[in-house]
């Protein structure tokens, strides 16, 4: 009889822990068949760095947060599904790309500047769409899904009027932009921060975006000899180029590139001499302790491809948005989602705090802009060394001056 008991109990403990297993593996079934999936469309171009970098980092990120179940609304889990077209930054292309999407009862869009061709397609049928352009039509007030998340038209203001405030000596100014839309949206601007800080506009020059032999149009200006050379609207390689150019021009005055660039991109076309002195913004995870989320997102690029060529972050920050959005509004139906989207939705990303912004100037009272932690640069030695950090708050401040709020 003592022989037996043992051995009964084992069985009994052993059958107990079986069916344990059983139910939690059951469970975890049942979880899976319950994991409903998010439809998500790219329309971006893949042609340039921007886009497909972009696409490369939505590779990386989407599969992390379908494993760890990060989009959760009222208790139920999604799974989101990537559906990424190739806009070629033709409108047509573009429009053609949302189409399918729109067939497919795909409601959330990442898009970029080929959204002239479709916005009307996306707002009749009630699709969310949040950019990553500059296109005015992104923040137009009769479009009532549709917003800029990226601070593609808050961060050059912020960074040039904290330096302009800082130094008071610089007087005139120049610009050589990428002949494209972009290109001339940057050029708009660098005239609209001249005409607010009392700043003389010597010369905007554009060129096509296959030139590489710029010596002839960075010779014209370096005998203009203004105090700051600026450029912008195109990859780090490429501005680098430009920045170089005036080098070999001779230009020993100064450059404040006002949109984020990763040192490590100009330090491989522009000599340390050639950079020594430039001021820049960057990125939170060029820094040696980046904040939680720039780490998490580089540690994840870094996972999935091995390396870490700084890819072109801003972009990607649109799909922050969106799934902040989501928890804020608890809800899949977009026009809930664009809700607290325009309620001054605030959001971490990898570019740094983010907060949605009204745009007066357009007569937009919506938060359909972004403004965002600015961290300000200096190039010294090869190196570059954060001089300021910009709250989202103080940012503000700078674009109600610029803007005229």
């Amino acid at each position: 009889m003592t022989t037996k008991r043992p051995v009964a109990l084992f069985m009994r403990v052993s059958v107990a822990a079986m069916l344990l297993m059983v139910v939690f593996s059951i469970g975890r079934i049942e979880a899976a068949s319950t994991e409903k999936t998010l439809d998500m469309g790219l329309v971006t171009t893949f042609q340039n760095v921007v886009g497909l970098d972009m696409k490369r980092e939505l590779e990386a990120l989407v599969p992390v947060f379908n494993q760890q179940g990060r989009l959760a609304i009222n208790g139920q889990k999604y799974r989101i599904n990537l559906i990424a077209y190739d806009s070629n930054l033709n409108n047509e292309t573009g429009r053609a790309a949302v189409e399918k999407l729109i067939a497919n009862k795909v409601k959330f869009i990442l898009g970029d500047d080929t959204i002239s061709g479709w916005v009307q397609l996306t707002e009749s049928n009630k699709v969310l769409v949040i950019c990553h352009g500059s296109n005015p039509v992104i923040i137009d007030p009769k479009n009532k899904l549709t917003f800029q998340a990226t601070f593609i038209n808050t961060g050059s203001p912020v960074a040039w009027g904290w330096l302009s405030g800082n130094d008071p000596q610089v007087k005139t100014v120049a610009g050589l932009y990428p002949d494209w839309v972009i290109g001339h949206l940057e050029a708009d601007k660098l005239k609209k921060f001249a005409q607010t800080f009392g700043q003389k506009l010597l010369d905007q020059s554009f060129f096509p975006m296959d030139q590489t032999d710029l010596s002839a149009l960075a010779s014209k200006i370096t005998r203009l000899n203004p105090d700051v050379f600026t450029t912008g609207g195109m990859g780090t390689n490429q501005l680098a180029a430009v920045y170089k150019a005036m080098r070999d021009a001779g230009y020993k005055g100064k450059f404040w590139h006002t949109l984020t660039a990763s040192p490590e991109q100009l330090l491989k076309v522009m000599s340390p001499e050639q950079a020594e002195g430039m001021y820049t913004t960057i990125e939170p995870s060029f820094l040696p302790s980046p904040p939680p989320v720039a780490k998490e997102f580089k540690d994840i690029f870094m996972g999935k491809y091995n390396s870490w060529d700084p890819p072109n972050i801003f972009g990607i920050n649109t799909f922050y948005a969106l799934m902040a959005g989501l928890q804020k509004a608890q809800s899949t139906d977009p026009e809930k989602v664009a809700a607290a989207l325009a309620g001054g939705l605030e959001f971490d990303s990898p570019s740094g705090r983010a907060q949605m912004i009204s745009r007066p100037d357009v007569k937009n009272t919506r938060t359909v802009d972004a403004v965002y932690t600015t961290y300000v640069a200096r190039i010294n030695n090869g190196k570059a060394n954060v001089i300021a950090t910009l709250t989202p708050s103080q940012g503000r401040d700078y674009l109600k001056k610029i803007f005229g709020w």
